[in-house]
């Protein structure tokens, strides 16, 4: 990545992004041509869509995606028609499927940040799951007995959109978001 120029455009303002990646990449057995399948993509798409003009939740969603259809297809598709599995997907950004793995403190209460990226991006995608979405997001990791953890995420995360006039539920939004990308990579 710190070879490309249209990718240190693109991610000029934060250093969440490179992160994501890496962490993902982490969490994933991949080859080096996997891993220059996933820039080339990256590349592809922001060169494309002059990536400097996208606000933070929309690269997030962009990097989510081109990982995915890169490195775990099936899982996007899962995803995108609403029946993937909530492990599957937890293996995918983090590597396993224990939940005490995702934070970084031993606090309950706990609500992620923009630090904590890889996590807020799961409990977004979370709500595109249908199976094992109770082990990760139900009775002790609640923060308000009203509001889940995955719901939180999702509006501190995509209240953007709401600003910018989009017109609909967040989830149907990010599917439509995701398919939208695919078209363009």
């Amino acid at each position: 990545m710190e070879q490309s120029n249209t990718l240190k455009q693109a991610f000029s303002e934060g250093v969440y992004y490179p992160k994501l990646i890496d962490t993902i990449l982490d969490s994933n057995t991949v080859s080096l041509r996997e891993v220059e399948t996933v820039i080339r993509n990256l590349e592809i798409y922001f060169y494309l869509q002059d990536g400097t003009n996208f606000d933070f939740d929309h690269k997030i969603i962009v990097i989510t995606t081109i990982l995915l259809h890169c490195l775990k297809p099936s899982l996007l598709q899962d995803l995108l028609n609403w029946r993937a599995d909530a492990h599957e997907l937890a293996r995918f950004i983090k590597g396993g499927t224990d939940i005490k793995k995702f934070f970084p403190i031993d606090d309950i209460t706990y609500v992620p940040t923009y630090e904590d990226l890889d996590l807020m991006v799961f409990y977004i995608l979370l709500s595109l799951c249908r199976v094992n979405i109770k082990n990760y997001d139900e009775d002790t990791i609640d923060v308000a007995p009203e509001k889940t953890l995955r719901e939180q995420c999702i509006e501190s995360f995509m209240t953007p959109n709401k600003r910018f006039g989009m017109r609909g539920n967040l989830i149907d939004l990010l599917r439509k978001d995701m398919e939208k990308i695919l078209t363009i990579i």
